[in-house]
């Protein structure tokens, strides 16, 4: 699906694409906006750095793919028969099964964007002067994708029946945010010093 064609299905009536595919195609944007500014600086690390950028762009396109199947899944089992006691159960089980997919995959992405956050913070040393925005722009992309995982993970929670999975979550939810937020704030101020040398 072409880029365009993306954005026009994300903000029409069909069930998806939605935020949590967003989600992971902001993490691929961020992690290509760094690695663009990786390529264009010299260092002993760019080449360990660029490859872990390289994982994170591909595993974001592939997160936005994997969150589009994931609700179109939860879907189809919704449609499963419910008539005999056996239907049921086998139903409740499907669906149940279905849920926890629809979160683990922005629960992914959340944390592919904090590990985003972190290989973007060791580069930064080394970028090259001219290509700080880029990098800059990396960070802020990928806190709009794990900020917008979490209201996806919020918004699965009540339909997650496993306690263990769903405490988890909670923890992750509430944990992290914070951490993230102090780290993203450290790097940009950096990047903006940086830029006003």
């Amino acid at each position: 699906m072409k880029l365009n064609e993306f954005t026009e299905k994300l903000g029409s009536t069909s069930p998806t694409p939605g935020g949590g595919a967003a989600s992971g195609l902001t993490l691929a944007l961020a992690a290509a906006c760094a690695e663009k500014a990786v390529r264009f600086s010299i260092s002993d690390i760019s080449e360990k750095i660029c490859e872990q950028l390289i994982f994170l762009r591909e595993e974001g396109n592939k997160l936005c793919i994997d969150d589009q199947n994931a609700f179109s899944h939860w879907q189809e089992m919704k449609k499963l028969p419910k008539v005999t006691e056996t239907e049921k159960a086998h139903r409740t089980q499907q669906i149940n099964n279905a849920a926890e997919q629809c979160a683990k995959v922005p629960l992914l992405t959340a944390e592919y964007s904090m590990k985003l956050l972190y290989t973007i913070d060791e580069f930064l040393p080394y970028c090259n002067k001219f290509l700080i925005s880029d990098a800059a722009c990396g960070v802020s992309l990928a806190a709009a994708s794990f900020e917008t995982s979490i209201f996806n993970i919020i918004i699965n929670l009540p339909y997650i029946k496993n306690d263990i999975f769903k405490s988890q979550l909670e923890t992750f939810i509430t944990t992290n945010p914070d951490h993230f937020d102090v780290i993203k704030e450290r790097i940009l101020t950096e990047c903006r010093k940086l830029l006003n040398a």
